[in-house]
């Protein structure tokens, strides 16, 4: 991640981002919580997070709960995203949907669903290849999960590198102290009763692997509630979920994805 100077290496207007990183790529990148929380004291951009999360049955959302000992949002619900690790995902930030298929895996009963979706597949099957080694993974038993990426918005970013230009419809969110956001849901259809949920997040530490164990839950757009679905074979209790305990990505894309929703319903009655 990279801090970009307002008005001067970065102009957010009319749903249109336009980034310049010539000479930001020559700074410092920044690779914990306390350089980031520097920079938005300085008041940059922070360039660029991303991920997402999963839209199931017209529905259901999923989201993790921070731990409380994070510096920044603890406690609050938030969707599967992280910071860019190279400098390729800072040029071409449509590959940070990587960090969705990282964090977020499910089961349905004690089989590993694998997503499918030919848009990402390349990207799908290296994470998974990834988290088969490092969390033991049994990709070889594991039934597809069909996904189709769904265009909420149509915002676009622009990205200026030495005068090369990239640019691609995305959907993305600026949260109030700018930390940008490049935000992706897939939807698909899948059995609720039997579906669990691991949080693939984990770091290592003295050369051992540290899971973080985060609670995932089922959100209901409808009713507003959610249930922690982490631990496999026995169901937790439903809670209300409100906007004000979400992150500011998290509220932004639950209002996306209900105004879409409504939307499409209304186009297509019979989606309902």
């Amino acid at each position: 991640m990279i801090g970009l100077i307002p008005d001067k290496e970065i102009l957010d207007k009319n749903n249109t981002l336009s980034v310049n990183v010539t000479h930001a790529l020559c700074r410092q990148s920044v690779h914990n919580d306390a350089d980031l929380m520097r920079l938005q004291q300085k008041g940059e951009y922070l360039w660029a997070s991303g991920g997402g999360t999963y839209l199931l049955n017209r529905q259901y959302l999923l989201m993790v709960r921070r731990l409380m000992n994070t510096k920044v949002n603890p406690g609050k619900f938030s969707l599967f995203t992280g910071r860019a690790d190279c400098s390729e995902e800072l040029l071409q930030p449509n590959l940070l949907v990587r960090e969705l298929f990282e964090e977020l895996i499910l089961y349905s009963g004690n089989r590993l669903c694998k997503p499918v979706c030919e848009e990402f597949q390349g990207i799908i099957d290296c994470v998974y290849a990834k988290l088969s080694t490092m969390l033991g993974l049994d990709i070889s038993d594991s039934v597809p999960l069909p996904l189709q990426a769904i265009e909420l918005t149509t915002k676009n970013i622009t990205i200026i590198n030495e005068g090369g230009l990239w640019e691609r419809t995305l959907n993305f969110h600026v949260s109030p102290n700018k930390d940008i956001n490049i935000l992706f849901v897939l939807a698909g259809q899948i059995d609720l009763s039997s579906l669990f949920a691991q949080d693939g997040e984990y770091h290592v530490e003295n050369g051992n692997i540290v899971k973080h164990k985060r609670n995932i839950y089922l959100y209901d757009i409808r009713t507003s509630l959610g249930q922690n679905i982490s631990e496999i074979g026995r169901r937790q209790d439903i809670m209300e979920i409100p906007l004000s305990e979400m992150t500011s990505h998290m509220r932004y894309l639950v209002e996306s994805v209900s105004s879409w929703l409504a939307s499409s319903t209304a186009d297509n009655p019979s989606a309902s």
